[in-house]
């Protein structure tokens, strides 16, 4: 997405110095930090269910068991940001 004078929303943000957690995998891949795609289609399968004539209240409290870390670097550095290694190794994906 670009604005007027030709900038996109990622290098506009990088130039203020704001992070991004995006929703899909490729924002991350794009500039992004963080992606929470799998809690937003979790959350839409409980409005399915709701709007199938489930009763919220007998809807299970669930917590996320698993999170995907994606590092993209060009973006940290570009927020001045840096990771050490045993930081990166931890990472599902890291993008150069």
């Amino acid at each position: 997405m670009e604005d007027k004078t030709g900038v996109t929303l990622d290098e506009r943000l990088c130039e203020d110095g704001s992070g991004v957690v995006g929703g899909e995998q490729d924002r991350s891949s794009d500039s992004g930090i963080a992606d929470h795609a799998a809690a937003a289609r979790h959350a839409a399968e409980f409005a399915d269910l709701i709007a199938r004539g489930a009763n919220p209240a007998d809807l299970p409290i669930e917590q996320p068991i698993r999170f995907k870390l994606r590092i993209n670097l060009k973006t940290a550095k570009a927020l001045g940001i840096t990771f050490p290694p045993t930081f990166l190794a931890t990472a599902d994906e890291v993008i150069e």
